[in-house]
């Protein structure tokens, strides 16, 4: 696979690449080799992403290389070391993410599903439980690559779940993550800010009990670290402040919702005050909740829809 290079290796990176070339190379030594050049490279977890770059091209467990430390180096170390040193995604590199205990599959064209995402699954699933939905109806928004859908097959035993998204990539990596955690799962190719999606959606409209989304909420003007370029920038950034995505499909969730229905949009954190204006302006929904991530930024808001 082709991989577009966010950065230049420094003179002192190809020196360490150098070093991972030496066929009497051990596990071990790779590994510390890997994390030195990952630390010049400002990778913010160096020794994490040596340990599964390793396990990755072993074909074993990371914790496996406790075993293997004084075997030789793996083949293909150099070529997958430049790229994550140029600042590919490791997720890129070893075709999958670990989201809530699942590996989904990603790539070009799917974003990386990001650690916050699971307070939103958590949320749901908590809120599934406290109002005694044995088999909810759940419709993801923007599913991307079908992340918090799969999470919450494998936490819930849904009756019906749904994922939108527009992007054919995504959905490509979609079908292989549905296909593996959540069989009984539908994938619809749509656009979330258009009415014509509920013409799709007519079986459900009115019926739904949760709507919950990852929309793309950056504003535009935001700078972003080397990584997120490789998410496609549809999936990251929006107009108006980052609002666009997230008001346009406003009306979808309010006419999928059946009463006292639930909603948990994920935002960017300087959204709090939009969301509750949003959501205000409605004219339906009750009980606006913001609720923060574990670095305490808001992260995603909730609401009910008025009985």
């Amino acid at each position: 696979m082709e991989h577009k290079l966010c950065r230049t290796l420094t003179s002192g990176e190809l020196t360490r690449l150098q070093q991972l070339a030496d066929p009497t190379l051990t596990v071990n030594q790779a590994r510390m080799v890997l994390t030195a050049l990952f630390t010049d490279a400002g990778i913010a977890s160096p020794a994490v992403d040596a340990r599964l770059l390793l396990a990755h091209l072993l074909d074993i467990a990371p914790l496996e290389l406790v075993f293997v430390g004084d075997q030789p180096a793996p083949a293909g170390l150099v070529e997958a070391a430049r790229l994550r040193a140029s600042r590919i995604p490791l997720q890129h590199i070893v075709g999958t993410a670990d989201f809530a205990g699942l590996l989904l599959a990603v790539g070009d064209g799917a974003f990386i599903p990001r650690p916050e995402t699971e307070l939103v699954v958590d949320w749901v699933v908590r809120d599934c439980q406290e109002h005694h939905l044995a088999n909810p109806i759940i419709v993801d928004l923007c599913t991307g690559p079908a992340t918090i859908l799969c999470a919450l097959q494998q936490a819930l035993p849904a009756e019906t779940l749904i994922g939108v998204e527009q992007s054919a990539a995504a959905l490509g990596y979609a079908r292989q993550n549905v296909a593996t955690y959540a069989p009984q799962a539908t994938l619809i190719h749509g656009d979330v800010t258009r009415g014509s999606l509920l013409d799709t959606l007519a079986d459900v409209v009115g019926r739904v009990d949760v709507v919950v989304s990852n929309p793309p909420y950056v504003p535009l003007a935001t700078a972003v670290d080397f990584e997120v370029t490789h998410d496609p920038t549809t999936a990251v950034f929006a107009e108006d402040s980052g609002m666009s995505v997230i008001a346009g499909m406003m009306p979808q969730i309010e006419a999928l919702l059946r009463p006292a229905g639930r909603v948990s949009i994920e935002h960017d954190d300087s959204h709090r005050e939009a969301m509750h204006r949003l959501l205000e302006q409605r004219g339906c929904f009750e009980a606006i909740c913001t609720h923060r991530d574990l670095a305490d930024r808001d992260r995603f808001t909730t609401a009910s829809k008025h009985q």
